[in-house]
């Protein structure tokens, strides 16, 4: 597939931002077109990216610090390539939709 990078990288964030396992995050995947749009995909698919065991295998290769790397250079890269503004950057807020998000400041970190 085209976008697998963008897709196992989203994937993996939602599953470290606590939307569930592996499993449940892309079954999840495969239903919501708008987050597929965000992988690249312009069209809806109607099969998982990859396989929902290589991302926990994925995980414990790449490690959190790694992992937190590429999140910052994704965003670095929308910015310079401005899809996004860094002053909507200013808070951030992560989490599963059924519970509290967690809201961090960037100057927090």
């Amino acid at each position: 597939m085209p976008y697998c990078l963008a897709a196992w990288t989203s994937l993996r964030i939602a599953v470290e931002s606590g939307f569930g396992s592996g499993e449940s995050v892309v079954d999840r995947w495969v239903q919501n077109p708008y987050w597929q749009y965000f992988c690249g995909f312009t069209h809806m698919q109607h099969e998982a990216p990859i396989n929902p065991s290589s991302v926990s295998r994925w995980r414990k290769r790449v490690g959190a610090e790694r992992l937190e790397l590429l999140l910052k250079e994704t965003i670095d890269l929308a910015v310079r390539g401005k899809q996004v503004h860094a002053k909507d950057l200013k808070q951030v807020t992560v989490g599963n939709p059924d519970e509290s998000p967690a809201t961090s400041f960037v100057s927090d970190h």
